[in-house]
């Protein structure tokens, strides 16, 4: 047998998650009162970046028409490499009265308590579409502590509510990791960490091995004794360090256990003349762009400035660039998302939540060209006024429920049913006659499911209606 040592060229395709395409998926995350702080946080730290007063425009109800660029490509990384635009203007742009506006709007913002259980029911009904997969994940997020980690093995507390399959149970599990907040549903601090870094740094191999260094040893951090054990270069520590200071331990702190959140519209939709419209409500964002004095600066090539003075004023160019592409980016996207949700469900938003229909997470991802966990980003945590009331964005991903002549129903018609007959009942009806009635319609409902639905809408027991009648 022959042995020895060859070179072989192999092709492969892999993503590469850049600091761009990072950052870009930071903003998709955003609703637009976070957006509206993280501007104002980048303007105060970044002197590459200024506020622009823009002159006063007409205020007009209608969105500008969708432009063929807007149209044929929402690709981060495509977005990052062609557009060189260095100012954002949202679409609303030159309102005088933004301020007024902003007070406002959160003088008028309703709010809702929500703790990370909250979230993570919320993303896994939007996430499972099989009842099967939708019960694991619903007993494994109600198996979690106060900091969201397991005090038991999951897989106990998976065969112990009835699902022996394991294949399934780490399928779901990893799942619910990678919601939002990320790293929940973990064993502990190192592996919320741990899990935290494979998904936001899928590229630095090293993460996980100084996390579980330093989390062992107990000892503080040491630039040049890391340079050492890892043979790093001085860059190489600093931007590791920077990527692990960005992880959070306990990633459930910031929701509490029962946080309190104000919410403001994302979006307007609305009918005019027949027409639905879409409308961003970012006419009171922070209007930016890059400074031109520092720009020229940099751009002077009399070597009046230092080198690091030079360095430094071109990292904040690039991070200022990012920051204005990636809020574009943002802006298109969701305006793509939602123009795709309207289109599917048009009757809803001309008739009301009864018209509701079965819409998935994939039927709005292959309508944009995005992947299904962009469309999820995009629609977690924003809020659209209807004339209907103010729902959140992913509300209009509804799971379908077959009926006896095979048309599919939305779970939100079924619930307005559900307070349908309870809202007109001379007697309070139970749950099984609930169900009874919901047969006459050609929906075959369990009398478990018609009580679920009736908790989740706040509608007491059958006899507690009694009492209060």
């Amino acid at each position: 047998m022959k042995t020895g040592i060859r070179t072989d060229l192999i092709q492969s395709q892999k993503l590469q998650m850049t600091q761009q395409l990072r950052q870009s998926i930071e903003m998709l995350q955003l609703n637009t009162l976070e957006l509206y702080q993280r501007i104002e946080t980048e303007v105060m730290e970044n002197p590459m970046l200024e506020m622009i007063e823009l002159p006063e425009a007409p205020k007009t109800k209608l969105e500008p028409k969708e432009t063929s660029e807007e149209k044929k490509d929402l690709g981060w990384e495509n977005s990052f490499n062609n557009n060189q635009s260095e100012e954002y203007q949202p679409s609303g742009q030159g309102s005088p009265d933004s301020g007024d506006r902003l007070r406002s709007f959160l003088e008028g913002a309703v709010y809702q308590e929500k703790n990370f259980r909250d979230l993570l029911e919320e993303q896994a009904h939007v996430e499972f579409s099989k009842e099967q997969d939708l019960g694991l994940a619903m007993v494994l997020i109600t198996a979690l502590n106060e900091k969201g980690f397991f005090d038991r093995d999951p897989a106990e507390i998976a065969q112990a509510a009835g699902f022996q399959d394991s294949d399934q149970r780490e399928r779901i599990l990893r799942a619910i990791q990678e919601f939002d907040p990320i790293g929940l549903a973990t064993s502990g601090v190192l592996d919320s960490l741990e899990v935290q870094a494979r998904i936001l740094y899928p590229g630095e191999k090293l993460l996980p091995d100084l996390l579980r260094y330093f989390y062992t040893s107990k000892d503080e951090w040491d630039s040049a004794k890391v340079a050492a054990l890892w043979n790093l270069s001085e860059d190489q520590v600093g931007e590791l360090f920077h990527k692990l200071s960005s992880l959070s331990p306990f990633p459930a702190a910031q929701y509490g256990s029962e946080g309190i959140r104000y919410i403001l519209p994302d979006l307007f939709i609305y009918s005019m003349d027949g027409e639905i419209i879409v409308e961003l409500n970012d006419q009171w964002l922070p209007k930016v762009s890059i400074n031109r004095e520092y720009q020229n600066l940099l751009r002077d090539k009399s070597g009046d400035l230092k080198k690091e003075d030079k360095n430094y004023l071109s990292q904040k160019l690039t991070a200022a660039q990012w920051l204005i592409r990636g809020v574009e980016q943002r802006r298109r996207t969701l305006l793509a998302v939602t123009k795709a949700i309207v289109e599917k469900q048009r009757e809803f938003f001309l008739r009301g939540p009864s018209a509701l229909k079965p819409l998935s997470l994939q039927d709005v991802a292959e309508m944009v060209s995005l992947h299904k966990s962009s469309v999820s980003r995009t629609v977690n945590g924003k809020y659209v006024e209807t004339s209907w009331g103010v729902f959140e964005l992913k509300s209009f991903f509804a799971r379908s429920l077959l009926s006896e002549s095979g048309e599919e129903t939305a779970t939100l018609q079924v619930k307005q049913w559900i307070q349908e007959l309870v809202k007109a009942e001379t007697k309070s009806l139970s749950d099984q006659e609930i169900a009874e009635k919901l047969r006459q319609k050609g929906l075959e409902l369990a009398r478990r499911t018609v009580a679920k639905y009736r908790e989740e809408l706040g509608i007491p027991t059958s006899s507690k209606r009694r009492q209060q009648k």
